[in-house]
């Protein structure tokens, strides 16, 4: 190719570097327009259907049209879940049967949670001096999650072929792993999270199946459980190997990794005068437990 060829290359490729960057913030500005038409459209539904609500108290189609309401309220109500709450809560008082009452349950758990926490968050905010030692008001309880709890609950006993079957068990091992997080006493409660997520992580083929696992090494770490901690992240590991794709890799590996250095830095315990046992325990998971990327140390 001539001088000519590459001069002729080299000013297209000059004009699409400078093209790009405006295409590109062309392209996100169209999303956002229409990001918030359909926002403005969900919200003029809302409206409408609670105006319909309002003027027509005895109306059949009350539980769906709460339904309905819940559900735009999730993106309409983003900040007030709480609201969601008061609509999925309408659907099951109005038709106790109704016959999406798991989908309603999963999202009066959720959203009821959501509430809490973020009273939880609000409050610890207008309180900061009060850091070191929060009081009871400030901290979550088995009774402000009862609602959730309830919900989450229902679906694990009364619907096992419910689409929200394992997600409401998975749930429930975050509720109690949050309780433990607060609590002064917080062994039962972790004790309690690890049940659940034992459940989920035995779900074979589940797509939360590993998120359980994981969430379960977590919890076995955080009560002080170094050794079943390690067992977990291990298996985690393992998985990633076992995974051709590698998708599973940018979700656990460093987290894994990094969660086992910790349970082994307190599986010695403060005997410093014998030898490491987490030295030789290390050597076994990177090498025996896993494969030659982690147990080259």
């Amino acid at each position: 190719m001539n001088k000519a060829g590459f001069a002729t290359i080299g000013l297209i490729l000059l004009m699409i570097i400078r093209i790009l960057p405006l295409t590109a913030q062309e392209f996100t500005g169209e999303l956002k327009d229409k990001y918030e038409e359909k926002k403005a459209f969900k919200q003029e539904v809302y409206d409408k259907t609670l105006s319909f609500i309002r003027q027509n108290p005895n109306s059949p189609k009350l539980p769906d049209l709460y339904f309905n309401m819940g559900e735009l309220s999730i993106e309409i109500d983003v900040d007030n879940p709480a609201q969601t709450v008061s609509y999925f809560e309408k659907v099951i008082a109005l038709q106790p049967d109704y016959e999406r009452r798991d989908v309603v349950l999963y999202n009066i758990g959720y959203y009821s949670f959501m509430a809490s926490l973020n009273e939880r968050n609000d409050l610890r905010l207008q309180n900061l001096d009060q850091v070191i030692n929060w009081p009871e008001s400030m901290r979550l309880s088995e009774q402000k999650l009862a609602k959730s709890i309830a919900a989450f609950q229902e679906i694990m006993d009364s619907y096992p072929d419910s689409e929200y079957y394992t997600e409401s068990i998975y749930r429930l091992g975050t509720v109690y792993f949050e309780l433990a997080l607060d609590a002064r006493n917080p062994q039962e409660y972790y004790s309690r999270a690890i049940e659940y997520f034992d459940v989920v992580a035995n779900q074979t083929g589940d797509p939360l199946q590993h998120y359980g696992l994981f969430q379960r090494g977590w919890s076995n770490f955080s009560s002080g459980k170094f050794e079943r901690a390690i067992e977990d992240f291990s298996r985690i590991l393992e998985i990633i190997e076992l995974d051709s794709l590698r998708t599973r890799r940018a979700f656990f590996e460093a987290d894994a990794i990094e969660n086992i250095a910790f349970s082994l830095i307190e599986y010695d315990g403060t005997d410093y005068d014998q030898a490491s046992v987490a030295a030789a325990k290390a050597k076994e998971i990177f090498t025996t437990f896993v494969n030659d990327d982690y147990g080259k140390l």
